[in-house]
């Protein structure tokens, strides 16, 4: 379906609306408003790698889908310092093909004027890489000043994040510059293997993100004490990526609007950031988010009368955006559920992109469905569903517990799509996630693993038992453990 040329904006219905193309500064057109967001997928192996089948077939059905622009999963740009535990990680160029695969994927075989747009996501996880997660234990994570994770819902959730997260280690510049490096390797990469652009994840709290805010970044030096400083690690990246890839590839940013905990990044901060960025040069789009895993609202139950999170900023960025045609667009994500509230945040200028993440989880064609005028607007939403992660997780006085357990379950969704089975939103947490069990091959290669050792425990120690009897027939009585472990006879009385 098209929109008609011949109607006033005024006119168009609400699926026309989000119909209607979009291009980016660098050049690039957006065939229509809606954006397939970010997700984490948990799909590669376990301690990070590349995209896999899995991961070809869940891009697949959101390209078919009808999204204008899909954003693939964070990819880690360094391989030290891993998040989660089935990460997508830049490795190096002689092992991107499946980055080109995945790339395909998405834009289809053969790429045409209706076709999604490709991004690559780019993270450094910084402070929020556990410990002990695919490196060692005693071995920091990184941050632009050493504070440590903490939630502030008490001593025990302190407790919690002090464990698993430790004391990050305060970046020396040297390892800023590092950073800077790996963002634009990973860039390059993208762009060689067919990406139509990347976009840096500068919120949740991650590494970017945590330099931008005032309560994670106390440094002294050219990198930290105002707005501009703070700023300055994300614009060095922008410089340098610009440098190094045509014009044509498109650079967006992943922003928080305001980090929601004592301290943090303000909503005046944050905008006085969009201007900095913009006064910058060479960014295609900001996209508007908020919170840390120290207070979760971005990963928080939406709600379907409720309206998009985010909204107030995403209006007041594009405010201050709206004279320069070349300003970078604004994306609004986060509790976007229905084609007439997207419509609403498009005709009335908040945003000029409308991101979905959950909705897209659910149902990979929701877009397809917000712009055939042939469903009604009040069928074209998102069916609610309420996730229920028991008692037992309700007790757990993390916050942060309870919140991923309703991302874990849209993660275990991704996989039944990649792995073509059918979604079911009556399906509960713990069933599904006892599905996602026994379809992972992580699980059964660690239970192959354990089973090895179980067996080959038993092996020796029949092979010791033999041994130790053998040695006592030779010697006419049984021979002590002392022998069998020591390699010498045992003395009585010694």
């Amino acid at each position: 379906m098209t929109t008609n040329p011949n109607k006033r904006e005024e006119e168009l219905s609400a699926a026309e609306v989000l119909r209607q193309p979009i291009t980016l500064p660098c050049g690039k057109i957006i065939p229509n408003r809606l954006v397939q967001a970010s997700m984490y997928e948990a799909l590669a192996t376990f301690g990070g790698g590349l995209p896999n089948n899995i991961h070809f077939r869940l891009y697949e059905a959101w390209s078919h889908g009808g999204w204008g622009m899909i954003l693939c999963g964070a990819a880690l740009c360094s391989t030290e310092h891993v998040s989660l535990g089935q990460d997508l990680i830049m490795l190096p160029r002689t092992k991107l093909d499946s980055y080109s695969r995945l790339a395909k994927s998405i834009k289809g075989p053969q790429p045409g004027p209706s076709s999604p747009l490709a991004f690559m996501q780019l993270n450094h996880p910084g402070r929020q890489s556990m410990r002990g997660n695919f490196r060692p234990p005693w071995s920091p994570a990184l941050a632009p000043s050493a504070i440590p994770m903490d939630s502030e819902e008490g001593w025990l959730a302190t407790l919690a994040y002090r464990t698993f997260y430790g004391i990050p280690r305060e970046m020396t510049v040297e390892d800023i510059e590092r950073v800077v490096r790996q963002f634009t390797d990973a860039s390059v990469m993208a762009y060689e293997t067919g990406w139509d652009g990347v976009e840096l994840h500068c919120a949740h709290g991650y590494l970017l993100s945590t330099f931008l805010s005032p309560r994670t970044n106390h440094r002294k030096d050219a990198y930290g004490g105002s707005t501009r400083a703070r700023t300055k690690i994300l614009l060095d990246i922008i410089s340098s990526i610009r440098a190094t890839v045509p014009s044509s590839f498109a650079l967006g940013i992943k922003l928080n609007s305001r980090d929601m905990t004592k301290g943090g990044l303000t909503e005046e901060e944050a905008l006085e950031q969009v201007r900095l960025i913009h006064e910058h040069g060479g960014v295609d789009f900001i996209e508007i988010s908020g919170g840390t895993y120290e207070a979760v609202a971005f990963m928080e139950s939406s709600d379907s009368t409720a309206k998009p999170f985010f909204e107030r900023f995403a209006m007041a960025a594009s405010s201050l955006l709206a004279n320069d045609p070349n300003a970078p667009r604004i994306i609004l994500t986060g509790n976007m559920r229905s084609r007439v509230q997207c419509a609403e945040v498009v005709k009335h200028n908040t945003a000029q992109l409308c991101g979905m993440g959950r909705p897209a989880a659910m149902d990979p064609a929701f877009a397809a469905k917000l712009l055939d005028d042939r469903v009604p607007d009040a069928k074209a939403a998102a069916p609610p569903h309420d996730i229920k992660a028991g008692p037992i997780v309700k007790l757990v006085p993390v916050k942060v517990v309870g919140a991923s357990a309703e991302s874990m379950y849209h993660s275990f969704v991704l996989a039944r799509v990649g792995r073509g089975q059918k979604i079911d939103a009556r399906m509960g947490l713990w069933p599904l996630t006892l599905w996602h069990i026994l379809y992972s091959r992580d699980f059964w290669t660690l239970v192959a693993a354990l089973a090895g050792i179980v067996l080959m425990r038993r092996a020796l120690l029949r092979k010791g038992k033999s041994n130790i009897s053998q040695r006592g027939d030779s010697a006419g009585h049984l021979a002590s453990p002392c022998t069998y472990f020591c390699g010498s006879p045992s003395v009585p009385g010694m």
